[in-house]
């Protein structure tokens, strides 16, 4: 098992229906785990009919972060899940 990078952050951008439940769903696969992001950005693009939520959450390895993310885009209500890192450099 790989350790923890306290100094990763796990960012996954999110593209959904502009639905009124979609951030709740989007957010659900964090509290079953116990998780609580870094921060939750959402921006309704209501000329695009799209949703945009962005999540940075960190104390996850990549794998976590991926089972997440796939959690995530087999929603009916999301149309797209983009993951990446950033590291705090210090």
């Amino acid at each position: 098992m790989l350790a923890l990078d306290p100094d990763v952050t796990y960012c996954l951008g999110i593209t959904a229906h502009p639905d009124p439940g979609a951030i709740a769903r989007i957010i659900e696969p964090f509290a079953k785990l116990g998780l609580v992001p870094l921060s939750i950005n959402a921006r309704l693009f209501s000329d695009a009919g799209e949703l945009t939520v962005d999540v940075q959450i960190a104390g996850i390895g990549p794998d976590q972060c991926r089972r997440i993310a796939n959690q995530i885009a087999a929603m009916p209500v999301v149309r797209r899940v983009v993951t990446g890192e950033k590291q705090v450099l210090g």
